[in-house]
């Protein structure tokens, strides 16, 4: 399987949601690419600290990742969704829903000592401009 995950901008609200507020939010190019295939040994490309190396940490990974940064390859650093397309990348390979990603993102995290919205994955899987309120549990593309 191959996915194009798209970077993200927040346009508004990039603090308000780290308080349960809303936030508005754009998925750009150029895009991540993934590549998932049937993995022979569990191995990881993600650093062990990030979203996606903790949770596969947990729950062993069943498949071969291949992920493709563009900002990288620019000797571009930080930013433009990497950490969120890592994770989709991983939940992807599980055939996860948003919800499911969503909850799985929360208990990655959850010993952060400030929490991730989990906006940012929400541009990236919705795509376009998304609104995100979280007092809603509204996701919105």
């Amino acid at each position: 399987m191959k996915y194009q995950i798209p970077g993200k901008t927040f346009l508004t609200g990039e603090y308000s949601v780290l308080v349960g507020g809303a936030a508005v939010g754009l998925a750009t190019k150029p895009y991540f690419e993934v590549s998932i295939s049937s993995a022979v040994e569990n191995t990881t490309p993600f650093h062990p600290e990030s979203s996606a190396g903790r949770f596969l940490s947990v729950n062993k990974n069943k498949y071969k990742i291949l992920f493709e940064d563009f900002y990288q390859k620019q000797n571009i650093q930080g930013g433009f969704g990497r950490s969120g397309a890592e994770f989709l990348s991983v939940m992807l390979s599980e055939k996860k829903t948003f919800p499911e990603i969503l909850k799985s993102y929360k208990k990655a995290t959850q010993n952060e000592k400030i929490k991730p919205s989990g906006a940012d994955l929400a541009f990236q899987y919705f795509g376009k401009v998304c609104l995100v309120d979280l007092k809603k549990n509204e996701y919105k593309s």
